[in-house]
């Protein structure tokens, strides 16, 4: 059995009661809680076999998964963390409640070329990107939300087509809207991502700077609705989603609009993996 298998197969109403989390109501197959990845008093979070969903997580992209997408979400950690905190019995550190963030509310303060804040450093190592691969797709952004604007943040910051921003750190997952897909390269031949860590993680696998054809990352399986008529045009669609159940049914979708055969799997490259970062990280460590 697979680390990921072990790690899947923990039980989440155990692991919550570990962190002090205890179920508020019952209701068929459903155990709700207050959310354990934000502030709440009201119940939004329940759990369902080995499934969880937290209806009141708007800033999530997605706000349901397995035991390591919640464990990734309260320590706010990669995947590959998630399961190492799982299985090796690491203590989890302390939980404290994180507001839902307006998104529409934050603002972009100064963008850097080069990054130079060292925890954003220690981040993008921990994720195995190289600093020749980071210097060339991100960008250091410092942001406050208007509720606070005196505390400024510090993110890695990609950038989409719209001009908005993709913002991640060791701790914070955000978007400065709009909301947009990221695209770079010409071609007849579509490289497809859902996230940019992954993005980078590919470039870094391939030793390359781009990939031939044309890249397109798109922050978000949300947004791959936006992209769908362009699809026709490309003779191939090589596909570097994740296992979760939103990139297999982002999948479906994509074979329906320009059928099987021109659609290319390239999950069989990470099998025991959750997606390519997961996969690149593990043949660094």
């Amino acid at each position: 059995m697979s680390r990921l298998d072990e790690a899947k197969e923990i039980d989440i109403i155990g692991y919550l009661s570990s962190i002090g989390f205890e179920p508020k109501k019952t209701g068929g197959n459903k155990i709700w809680y207050n959310s354990p990845i934000h502030a709440e008093s009201t119940p939004s979070f329940f759990v369902s076999g080995s499934k969880w969903v937290d209806h009141g997580a708007t800033s999530l992209y997605k706000p349901y998964g397995d035991i390591i997408d919640l464990c990734q979400e309260i320590n706010s950690c990669s995947r590959m963390e998630a399961i190492d905190l799982l299985l090796n019995g690491t203590s989890i550190p302390k939980f404290e409640p994180r507001e839902v963030a307006d998104e529409s509310r934050l603002t972009v303060v100064n963008v850097f070329d080069e990054i130079k804040d060292q925890r954003l450093i220690d981040y993008l190592n921990r994720r195995c990107i190289s600093e020749r691969i980071y210097k060339k797709y991100l960008k250091e952004v410092h942001y406050h939300f208007s509720s606070n604007p005196e505390s400024i943040y510090t993110a890695c910051g990609f950038r989409n087509d719209k001009m908005g921003w993709e913002l991640r750190s060791a701790r914070h997952k955000y978007c400065c809207v709009p909301k947009h897909y990221t695209t770079s390269g010409e071609g007849l031949t579509l490289n497809l991502w859902e996230g940019n860590i992954n993005y980078l993680s590919t470039l870094c696998y391939f030793g390359v700077e781009e990939m031939d054809g044309v890249s397109v990352v798109l922050n978000g399986l949300g947004v791959l609705r936006r992209l769908l008529d362009e699809l026709p045009k490309y003779k191939k669609i090589n596909c570097w989603l994740d296992w979760g159940v939103g990139a297999s049914a982002a999948m479906d979708l994509i074979r329906a609009k320009v059928g099987a055969d021109v659609v290319y799997d390239h999950r069989y490259v990470f099998p025991e993996e959750m997606d390519m970062n997961d996969y690149w990280c593990s043949l660094n460590k």
